[in-house]
């Protein structure tokens, strides 16, 4: 089962909670049940009292707010049952036929409105630095980035996060890509701290998170840090010792969607948790295949569309902080081809 690490807000405290990918939302429909028996309960105490009043002769007069109160709290308890029992939304796993760039964009287009082209241009191209849509419908902001994750325009240092990746070993020296280019910015003791590399297994699909703390000066780029070590389709695979390269014969492709929207649905959680506004992370899975390969387009339009499900799902969830998503690369626009398909009409 995929695990969740959390740290203390202090960083001298550096024990971690092993926790379940959804803890906090369980927990609260426990107390929320907790809260529906009380109510419950004094519903029928009220109700028992205006019963016992009439019966032993007292006037109706006397009797009636009893039984008022008594219904009223039977009928708030029943509502709130209700909507606590209303499923969470199901995560909607795209077909064969779907997973095509042209699908992809069809989605986004139809969802996300285009806001900004940076460097200024009319069409998107290879000199597109940064992209910025939102949905209209939710408010929700989704900017797409390529360059350096400390110079994300939106990027502040409160109520913020920055997702990063890791493997199970957590070792700071051994870091590659965005994390590589953040790792200076995190001071070893902040890094151990929540990832604790010596402590607990951290297999694919687990996350460590905590607040971004430097005991020097130099203040951090943003709140809070969440590393995961993302879901690949290698655990899937159903021959462990392949001789050719990866194909969609070789996964289950519905399971590998589902534990990519898994990983940002549990980010989203956190920032909910925390009240975080602000999310920077990558696209997660699309280097599972090799660009030359014939199948790599379907594969990154999967990657894409986990992410934008998971996004509709935390849209439709309430207590939801994120206002604005950054999907950033350093090297190259993500969703590049996708991107221009959808906005270059």
């Amino acid at each position: 089962m995929p695990l969740i690490h959390r740290v203390n807000n202090q960083i001298s405290n550096t024990s971690l909670k092993l926790l379940e990918a959804y803890r906090s939302p369980y927990n609260l429909k426990i107390k929320t049940l907790h809260v529906i028996q009380a109510i419950a309960t004094l519903g029928l105490a009220f109700l028992l009292g205006g019963i016992l009043a009439l019966s032993s002769g007292q006037s109706f007069a006397l009797a009636s707010p009893l039984l008022a109160l008594g219904a009223v709290f039977l009928i708030l308890s029943s509502l709130i049952l209700i909507k606590l029992r209303k499923p969470l939304t199901p995560i909607s796993t795209p077909s064969f036929l779907e997973l095509t760039l042209s699908g992809v964009a069809k989605r986004l287009k139809n969802t996300y409105s285009l806001n900004l082209i940076l460097p200024h241009s009319n069409r998107i191209s290879k000199n597109t630095e940064y992209i910025f849509v939102s949905n209209p419908k939710t408010g929700l902001q989704l900017a797409f980035y390529k360059g350096h994750p400390i110079n994300d325009p939106v990027l502040k240092n409160k109520d913020s996060a920055v997702m990063l990746c890791t493997n199970s070993d957590r070792d700071s020296s051994y870091v590659i890509h965005r994390t590589l280019a953040l790792i200076g910015r995190i001071e070893k003791e902040c890094w151990n701290a929540i990832t604790q590399p010596n402590a607990s297994k951290f297999p694919p699909g687990a996350i460590a998170y905590g607040p971004w703390i430097n005991k020097s000066q130099e203040i951090a780029p943003a709140s809070h840090l969440i590393f995961i070590n993302p879901p690949t389709i290698e655990v899937l695979l159903h021959t462990k010792q392949l001789q050719r390269a990866v194909t969609f014969q070789d996964f289950n492709h519905e399971k590998a969607f589902k534990n990519l929207v898994d990983a940002y649905l549990k980010c989203f959680n956190i920032c909910r948790e925390h009240k975080i506004t602000s999310l920077q992370l990558e696209l997660l899975g699309v280097n599972d295949m090799h660009s030359h390969q014939e199948e790599y387009e379907m594969w990154c339009s999967l990657c894409a569309l986990a992410l934008l499900e998971a996004i509709r799902i935390e849209e439709q969830r309430n207590g939801r902080t994120v206002k604005q998503i950054t999907v950033n690369h350093q090297k190259e626009l993500p969703l590049l081809s996708i991107l221009q398909k959808a906005y270059n009409n």
